[in-house]
């Protein structure tokens, strides 16, 4: 399998659909189907009624990940601009739990 992306509706806007996971396989990458993934989720939820879709990138509360910064470019260079960011207190509590440090949500969007 070269990739696979799941949707699902956003949790914070009911007009919207939420990436919930992507992942392309590591012989796969730097070929475009991270690419296709998103355009093939943006398709599906504008089919399916919705005019926006939305994607948290998770990264450090402190620091910076370097991969963290290039998702967020990527998504970006597909039109998804900043919403918002959420820290590890605005988690719901039993995913906080599991949390083994602090982190950000960055959430990033595209009217489709």
């Amino acid at each position: 399998m070269a990739g696979c992306i799941v949707i699902d509706k956003a949790r914070r806007d009911s007009n919207a659909k939420e990436v919930a996971t992507m992942a392309v396989s590591p012989d796969y990458r730097r070929q475009g189907i991270a690419r296709k993934l998103v355009e093939f989720a943006e398709n599906h939820a504008k089919k399916d009624g919705y005019s926006k879709l939305q994607v948290a990138v998770i990264q450090p509360a402190h620091g910076v990940d370097e991969w963290k910064v290039v998702l967020q470019n990527f998504y970006k260079s597909l039109g998804y601009q900043f919403l918002m960011k959420l820290d590890s207190k605005d988690i719901k509590p039993e995913a906080y739990k599991r949390l083994i440090q602090e982190v950000e949500l960055i959430y990033l969007e595209k009217s489709i």
